[in-house]
């Protein structure tokens, strides 16, 4: 867990010098979710999803964590954004 806080902090001062580094963002996301602080990974996919970058992964994630907190409407909305982010929707009703 040391790991994680030190990896953390460093991403938090790189943030701090560039708050919209799609880059930064998604880490911190990362690092959160991979040390169960649910609450504290959100916001950095959904600032990803208000800055149009990394969509797909950002509500892959944000469903995860949906699911974790046993939300499940949350999980198929993020899915569904997912899918028509990446044509897979649009693409499955075509050859239907």
């Amino acid at each position: 867990m040391e790991r994680f806080d030190d990896a953390r902090r460093e991403f938090e001062t790189l943030a701090a010098a560039e708050p919209e580094h799609v880059d930064v963002l998604y880490a911190l996301g990362l690092i959160h979710l991979q040390a169960a602080r649910l609450d504290e990974a959100a916001p950095y996919f959904e600032r990803l999803g208000r800055l149009r970058q990394r969509v797909s992964d950002s509500n892959y994630y944000l469903g995860r964590i949906a699911e974790e907190r046993a939300n499940w409407t949350r999980p198929v909305i993020c899915i569904r954004a997912c899918m028509k982010a990446t044509g897979i929707l649009t693409r499955a009703f075509a050859s239907a």
